[in-house]
């Protein structure tokens, strides 16, 4: 079996929860400097209806399976070094 059909066999797993959008842009960002590529859900609802409240603000970063732990962890390391630096 070849690497691309490996890949599209793997299911897409949620690392990151946010209802900014900037925020997520940025998780999003950070992940791909790592080589992670990611997809985030709800990117289109806002251009359809402007809604960014509650549950419909919500924007989910999702990996393959495989990426997701490595992901997970860069997102912790992160989230860890702006504790840090607010303190």
């Amino acid at each position: 079996m070849s690497k691309a059909t490996d890949l599209t066999r793997q299911k897409l797993v949620r690392v990151y929860s946010s209802h900014d959008e900037l925020e997520a842009r940025m998780v999003q960002d950070l992940l791909r400097s790592a080589g992670i590529e990611s997809l985030i859900t709800g990117e289109m609802l806002p251009s359809i209806y402007p809604l960014n409240m509650g549950e419909l603000a919500k924007r989910d970063i999702l990996v393959l399976e495989s990426e997701a732990e490595e992901a997970n962890r860069i997102i912790a390391e992160q989230e860890e070094a702006g504790r840090q630096t607010e303190e």
